[in-house]
């Protein structure tokens, strides 16, 4: 054949080995006979595998209410990140000194994946889960437990996934970014504080009034964030809304 620069080359495509060699491997008499064989078999894998596949489609034709006949699979390139964050064996971990009955890594995975793809409430979550290819079974009430378990161990999650991540990245911490946001809840009173009666600690409301970014006058629950030199999340932290955010960085 002719190479890109037109002159006439060759090229080894395999290697079936010499007659005596086939005789021996295949255990056939006529090794000529079943190289042409097979060399006819590999053309035609290699023709089928090229060759244009005709599919007759009939505008007229109804689809049933409520069948699916789509399925999403871009979430199938994340699942590897997500394997390799160790977020699955993260879950197990998590789980394993509570009594839930739920699957907490099929429902982080769908969370995860999903709201990369398609940002969107967990209740929309839910309803796109049951497109995906690699869909899983899960009730919405099941989601907001999950996440009230999550939020228990929030902490150890974010120390584990920063170490796993260094794993598979190069993290860039010469430079980091921080900064703050916040957002309002449609509710009229700040959450009220109460002590902890096992601990005697005072546990302060989440949702207070502060100086809303949207300008609302609602109570707020402020958001911080800590970003690598290229801009992925390294930590983050939730504190009430009435508090300034200026201290938060030395609790993250």
């Amino acid at each position: 054949f002719r190479n890109e620069r037109g002159t006439s080359t060759k090229k080894n495509m395999f290697r079936l080995g010499t007659l005596a060699e086939i005789r021996e491997r295949e255990g056939v008499s006529d090794p000529w006979q079943w190289a042409q064989e097979e060399l006819a078999r590999r053309n035609e894998e290699e023709r089928l595998g090229k060759r244009t596949v005709k599919i007759e489609l009939s505008p007229t034709k109804r689809i049933n209410a409520g069948e699916q006949v789509s399925y999403t699979g871009g979430g199938l390139m994340l699942i590897p990140l997500y394997n390799a964050l160790g977020l699955p064996q993260i879950c197990r971990n998590v789980q394993k000194g509570s009594r839930t009955e739920y699957r907490l890594n099929e429902i982080l995975e769908a969370l995860v994946v999903l709201r990369v793809l398609y940002p969107c409430s967990k209740k929309s979550t839910c309803e796109l889960n049951r497109k995906r290819i690699r869909r899983t079974s899960f009730a919405l009430e099941d989601v907001y437990r999950a996440l009230t378990l999550l939020s228990e161990h929030i902490d150890d999650i974010q120390a584990r996934v920063w170490i796993n991540s260094q794993k598979t990245m190069s993290r860039n911490t010469r430079v980091v970014y921080y900064d703050c946001t916040n957002y309002y809840f449609e509710i009229e009173d700040n959450d009220r504080d109460y002590i902890d009666e096992k601990t005697g600690d005072v546990i302060t409301g989440l949702r207070k009034r502060g100086k809303s970014k949207a300008n609302r006058p609602n109570p707020i629950v402020q958001m911080g964030l800590l970003m690598d030199g290229d801009g992925i999340p390294l930590s983050f932290i939730i504190f009430p809304g009435n508090e300034s955010a200026q201290p938060s960085l030395q609790r993250i």
